[in-house]
């Protein structure tokens, strides 16, 4: 029998506010270079990172345009893509152990039994911060022990010429439960995730990486749950990303709020409102 892992719901919050802290980091200013928001300057960061950017040491144009000579950062520092600043890296994976370390026995509803293998889908649309918005759809294979979840995000954003810039990220991701609890389940997950640009204004791009993260559902009643997940990935060319949604579930009504934190640009973060099926 695996260890039991339970936890309550007046730990949900301090966990999620510690997961989010991990992934923060001081941002410069909101406006994109070409007048774009937040997915133009992510865009922006991710096509540097992957065309000799790397970790930013050395000579650089710098956000003026004008060709500068950075000192290297020092050892356990990356420069910043979008402000050039030294800052200390911080590993996405981090925010997956508060999650499996300080939980603790859960009281109130029972999360029903997923019984034999049945499909459940998840289709949501977000307002991002600073920028226009995204698109999720998600379809899994659940069992009483195992989940293979395959899942699509769409980020959007219009741009000054009328185009619209997008930003998906599609993923595959195999998970197991390691809970024991009738109220509450917690699902270990490892992938594979892509984030692919369009209508950037200078150059797309399109990097690959590997996900790995953790899926909590707390049922305070057979209709109300508090719903939770988060996964860190990491690209090529060092480019990194932390992910967290957390909300609540009534029926199929799911209302939370999601962040998506590239170490290349700022967060990408704004309620949802979707529906699981």
């Amino acid at each position: 029998m695996l260890a039991r892992i339970d936890m309550r719901p007046s730990l949900l919050v301090p966990l999620l506010l510690l997961s989010t802290s991990a992934l923060a980091s001081p941002r410069g200013n909101d406006g994109g270079g070409n007048g774009s928001g937040r997915l133009g300057q992510v865009s922006s960061g991710i096509r540097t990172a992957t065309n000799g950017g790397g970790n930013g040491s050395g000579a650089r144009s710098s956000p003026t345009g004008n060709l500068d000579i950075y000192p290297r950062c020092p050892e356990g520092y990356r420069r910043r893509i979008y402000d050039e600043r030294c800052v200390l890296v911080r590993r996405p994976v981090a925010v997956l152990a508060p999650g499996l370390t300080t939980a603790v026995v859960a009281e109130g509803g029972r999360a029903p039994d997923p019984g034999p293998g049945h499909f459940e889908g998840y289709v949501a649309a977000q307002k991002v911060f600073e920028s226009d918005g995204a698109l999720t759809a998600e379809l899994a294979i659940q069992d009483s022990r195992f989940r293979l979840t395959g899942a699509i995000t769409r980020y959007y954003e219009g741009q000054l010429g009328g185009t619209v810039l997008t930003m998906t990220m599609p993923s595959l991701a195999f998970g197991v439960r390691i809970d024991d609890s009738s109220a509450t389940r917690v699902i270990l997950e490892g992938g594979v995730v892509g984030a692919k640009t369009h209508n950037d204004p200078v150059m797309d791009s399109s990097i690959t990486g590997a996900l790995l993260g953790v899926r909590v559902e707390h049922a305070m009643s057979p209709k109300l749950a508090v719903v939770a997940n988060a996964h860190a990935m990491a690209f090529q060319d060092d480019v990194q990303a932390g992910q967290i949604r957390a909300g609540v579930r009534y029926g199929h009504i799911q209302a939370a709020f999601t962040v998506l934190d590239f170490n290349v640009g700022p967060a990408l973060y704004g309620p949802e409102l979707g529906v699981r099926f």
